[in-house]
């Protein structure tokens, strides 16, 4: 066994801190360690992660913690009686969902469409606010300072240039702009446009005249023609604004800082998303449903050899979402099967220990290593 060749791979969630030690026997490389623990409220993950190290150095009897740098054991004065760690692949989730707040013209429309984009995205909506023709911008701060939510999404409007479909969504963005601008610029939450395309760079306007710039990201409209909703750039925002948030935590920073590059530390979510792709391709099939059942939620990603983009929905555990209705069974599945909801097929990977996304990681430098392991010791 070449030592140098050992992984280190570490994942947290809001639960759990879990950390896997892959080596490399006879070219092959294989789960030599595994261990999680939960998360203990007010101790850093750091010193959790520690423990977990120096728990698994007395199993076996080899050195994984530098207590001088209070990291992982990465380097070694001498690599042949205390061999070093040869890489770490880091994988984190350390903050809950996103709570939106939504607003709108229509509930009809824009505001159906924009749920179901939130309820496929890594959020939670706080509040559902459909515009009102008494609505203030008074009352709207005095709805939104209690509990300010993470992120607010202002959806409306088919894509018609006219000054009469404009109007009222530019009378949106005034009273939104009125009301932040009487909140403390820490408690501001950043707003998502998805509404009329027409409408967008007045409504941008009114933000960057307000001193709001750095409030506001203008992306597709959510709901452009009475028939087509488009969700795609609203999950994909909702996406990207959870992961900035994720990387604003000191857990992140901490964390991030024992890689040699931090773009390679991807949140739980994201690998396991990637996984699902990537075992789809690498068995030869078609199609792949993945779910990965996190602490709080339920993950599904639909990967098709026919397109680029990957469908993702969230849904509480144990109760499906009305999303996913026309999708195919599962066959991936990272957690305990849920048979009461579907029968295992008899192609299928089951992921007991629930590690798999933490696994994936190493996916994105060494993906032969992820698929000798997912292979031989998860699947």
């Amino acid at each position: 066994m070449n030592q140098s060749s050992s992984l280190l791979v570490i994942g947290t969630d809001l639960a759990k801190i879990t950390l896997c030690l892959l080596e490399s026997i006879a070219g092959s490389y294989r789960l030599a360690y595994w261990q999680e623990v939960m998360r203990e409220p007010g101790r850093k993950t750091v010193d959790q992660v520690k423990s977990l190290c120096q728990q698994a150095e007395r199993q076996l009897s080899r050195r994984l913690w530098n207590d001088d740098t209070n990291t992982p054991y990465t380097e070694s004065d001498d690599p042949l009686r205390f061999p070093p760690v040869g890489q770490i692949f880091i994988t984190s989730s350390p903050r809950p969902r996103l709570r939106v707040w939504l607003s709108g013209l229509s509930e009809r429309y824009s505001l159906n469409s924009a749920t179901l984009a939130v309820q496929s995205s890594p959020a939670e909506i706080g509040e559902i606010v459909p515009m009102r023709r008494n609505m203030t911008s008074t009352s709207l701060h005095q709805m939104l300072s209690p509990r300010p939510p993470d992120t607010i999404v202002l959806s409306g409007g088919f894509d018609v240039p006219s000054q009469q479909a404009i109007t009222p969504i530019r009378q949106m963005g005034i009273l939104y702009c009125n009301a932040l601008m009487r909140m403390a610029p820490i408690q501001r939450p950043h707003v998502l446009f998805t509404g009329n395309r027409w409408a967008a760079d007045a409504v941008q306007s009114l933000f960057v005249e307000s001193g709001l710039a750095s409030s506001i990201r203008v992306i597709s409209n959510v709901q452009p023609y009475s028939q087509w909703a488009t969700p795609i750039s609203l999950i994909h925002g909702l996406t990207v604004e959870y992961w900035q948030r994720c990387r604003r935590t000191s857990e992140y920073r901490e964390l991030s800082g024992w890689l040699p590059d931090a773009s390679g530390l991807a949140s739980l979510e994201l690998n396991f998303a990637r996984l699902t792709q990537g075992w789809m391709r690498y068995c030869g099939l078609d199609e792949l449903h993945g779910l990965y059942e996190g602490p709080d939620w339920w993950m599904h990603v639909w990967s098709r050899m026919d397109r680029d983009t990957l469908e993702i929905a969230f849904s509480v555990p144990n109760e499906p979402s009305p999303l996913i209705a026309n999708w195919p069974t599962p066959q991936l599945v990272s957690g305990l099967w849920p048979q009461e909801h579907w029968i295992q097929p008899a192609r299928s990977w089951c992921d007991k220990l629930g590690i798999a996304p933490c696994i994936a990681a190493v996916g994105h430098a060494l993906p032969l290593a992820m698929i000798q392991v997912l292979e031989t010791d998860i699947f």
